[in-house]
């Protein structure tokens, strides 16, 4: 399988920005746990698959000592859903327990990657990553200004090979959120990518207008 990346790029509506603000204000978590939550979603629907696993990065400075130390710290946490009965009951159940997730991973981002790996009896692979191969990272662009993309989804190709099968970064700028999804271009598409963004756009609108049906879901 040809590892080539690709990258499509796209803004969310600075309204639409906004509102993901405001209802993550509203149920009790932080814009990135909504964003992930929508993303597990779309995954579950896109595979098919009930147990979805997500990578995210953290910083690794847990203690005073690594604070004052010049270096890189940062290891790959893990955050897992299963596609359940909580679903069926609230999606903003289902929010924070995404939430929870992430404050769980953060919280023991001490026990390295590597380590979680041999407890569960997998090994590291040369061309991907176990457990998952699907990643997000959200990036504090404040401070910098966004491009105008005029609602447009953007192609290129990356000119390197790629250990994942899609990675989302969230460029978290003053006004709106702009996205960069990095891909496996032997398993998708441009089409599957922006019908898969497509997908996911509409499921966090439905979100944030406070929908219980969730496309996809029902």
């Amino acid at each position: 399988m040809t590892l080539h990346g690709y990258e499509v790029c796209f803004s969310l509506t600075k309204t639409l920005s906004a509102d993901i603000q405001l209802t993550a204000k509203a149920i009790g978590c932080t814009p990135f746990s909504i964003i992930l939550a929508v993303y597990f979603l779309s995954l579950h629907e896109y595979c098919a698959k009930d147990d979805i696993v997500i990578g995210t990065p953290a910083l690794g400075r847990i203690g005073e000592i690594e604070e004052k130390m010049v270096g890189n710290f940062i290891s790959l946490v893990t955050i897992r859903s299963l596609y359940d009965n909580s679903l069926n009951k609230s999606i903003n159940d289902y929010i924070n327990k995404i939430h929870k997730g992430v404050f769980q991973a953060i919280k023991h981002q001490s026990y390295q990657y590597d380590e979680l790996l041999f407890s569960l009896g997998l090994e590291l692979e040369q061309d991907s990553f176990p457990l998952t191969t699907f990643f997000i990272s959200m990036l504090d662009k404040r401070g910098s200004r966004a491009d105008n993309m005029d609602d447009a989804f953007i192609h290129k190709p990356m000119g390197n090979d790629v250990k994942f099968d899609m990675m989302l970064y969230v460029d978290n700028y003053e006004d709106l959120y702009v996205l960069r999804s990095q891909y496996r271009r032997a398993l998708f598409s441009e089409k599957d990518q922006e019908n898969f963004w497509r997908n996911f756009i509409k499921k966090l609108k439905q979100i944030c207008c406070r929908e219980e049906a969730v496309c996809g879901l029902c």
